[in-house]
């Protein structure tokens, strides 16, 4: 496909100095000279790495899947106020096709979306991007999320579908929480704040390993990235397949690879890197982080899950390190994903809500988002949760990663 704006047109304003003009995009080549003013802006706003340009090209680039690309670009007085990189499936229900729309990144890769929209213009904008979807690109229904509780995305995507006409809520819910940590100005001050179980399991932990070997932490960007991945991919798939499963890189469909190219690409910038931790030379802890602004993002931790190791509290250890080397680079936020995990808190994170919000364009759309979701919500029990994560791992049967199919149909 030629890269080409699809449309630009005048959004409705309020007074003159709110008129907001848009442009939608099917093709990342059409984009390329915006890719400085593009990250300036996402990180000025607030927002994430999953918002960067290179991550939604990436990303794109691996899990397309025949899918239609709408990057939508909102300037006000000639200024950037929002990006918003889009894409419109076509799933089939038997005899019935619901084409629906959701953000890059939304499945396959666990991310958590802050989409970087300037706070007075966020209705506005919902609204138009609503209008655009479902009445010029004819979409059945709108996905917006996993939206993060940390920002009120989910209330004005609220109030911009009250203010759209023929269009219904199908579903607005919480899907489960993602974790947050407030880093201070220095790593003693994390230390002090921690429960006072975590912090003697850290003490006694490091002691234990700095008595027995010798131990060395690094922080790993820029060229040794890729063959730091490497390891990272082989220490984690050991971890994993100790308890029978397959681990992140073979459940995910392209997760390897997909990885791979985001680690070759963002750590040339310092934007990719693992914080590592070895013990007479040997890789036994590690954490996968990405870094935009002053905001990491914890994607994976690794650890030798060896009996010797049983005592050193390799995960808590590298958290530390990795606290440490994140203030140290000047990183006030790290996000370390969704799902409820104690060991998460007990280390100092909050947690905020994931939010999904699913928005139909008329009685039918309604209609079929309805069914959409109920196949959806069937997948992800019997699939998901029954067949994949209970019963699979406990037969003697070669594991297999997860099915495309779920990680499309999941709203």
């Amino acid at each position: 496909m030629s890269a080409r704006a699809l449309e630009t047109y005048q959004a409705p304003a309020v007074a003159p100095r709110d008129a907001i003009a848009c442009e939608s995009f099917t093709d990342f080549d059409a984009l390329a000279n915006l890719r400085h003013d593009w990250d300036r802006f996402v990180e000025r706003v607030g927002g994430d790495v999953y918002f960067s340009f290179d991550w939604c090209r990436i990303w794109w680039r691996h899990y397309a899947y025949r899918r239609r690309l709408c990057v939508f670009v909102f300037r006000a007085a000639g200024e950037l106020v929002a990006i918003l990189p889009m894409f419109i499936d076509r799933l089939r229900l038997g005899p019935v096709t619901v084409r629906l729309a959701k953000f890059i990144g939304s499945d396959s890769t666990l991310a958590v979306l802050n989409p970087p929209v300037e706070p007075d213009q966020a209705r506005q904008v919902y609204a138009d991007v609503l209008r655009q979807l479902l009445y010029v690109h004819k979409c059945d229904a709108v996905s917006f999320g996993p939206l993060s509780g940390e920002r009120p995305h989910a209330r004005t995507v609220r109030a911009a579908c009250q203010g759209s006409p023929g269009t219904y809520v199908v579903r607005d819910q919480a899907t489960t929480v993602h974790n947050v940590y407030t880093l201070p100005a220095d790593s003693d001050t994390y230390l002090r704040g921690l429960q006072k179980t975590q912090r003697r399991e850290y003490e006694r932990g490091w002691n234990r390993l700095t008595t027995k070997h010798q131990v060395a932490v690094e922080s790993v960007s820029g060229d040794a990235a890729l063959p730091a991945y490497e390891a990272f991919v082989s220490l984690h798939t050991a971890q994993w397949r100790r308890a029978r499963k397959l681990g992140h890189f073979h459940d995910w469909p392209g997760a390897l690879e997909f990885n791979r190219d985001l680690v070759r690409t963002l750590a040339a910038e310092k934007r990719a890197g693992f914080c590592n931790l070895r013990a007479d030379g040997e890789l036994v802890s590690s954490n996968y982080f990405l870094r935009f602004g002053t905001h990491e993002h914890w994607r994976l931790s690794a650890r030798d899950v060896r009996p010797q190791w049983n005592r050193a509290h390799l995960g808590i250890l590298v958290q530390v390190r990795a606290v440490e080397a994140a203030i140290a680079a000047g990183v006030r936020r790290a996000e370390d994903g969704p799902g409820r995990y104690d060991y998460k808190t007990a280390m100092g994170a909050l947690e905020y809500p994931l939010q999904s919000i699913v928005v139909a364009r008329g009685k039918i759309g309604r209609v079929k988002t309805r069914l959409l979701s109920v196949v959806s919500d069937a997948l992800h029990l019997l699939y998901y949760q029954i067949w994949f994560g209970r019963i699979a791992p406990r037969l003697p049967l070669p594991r297999r990663g997860l099915w495309t199919l779920w990680t499309r149909y999941r709203v």
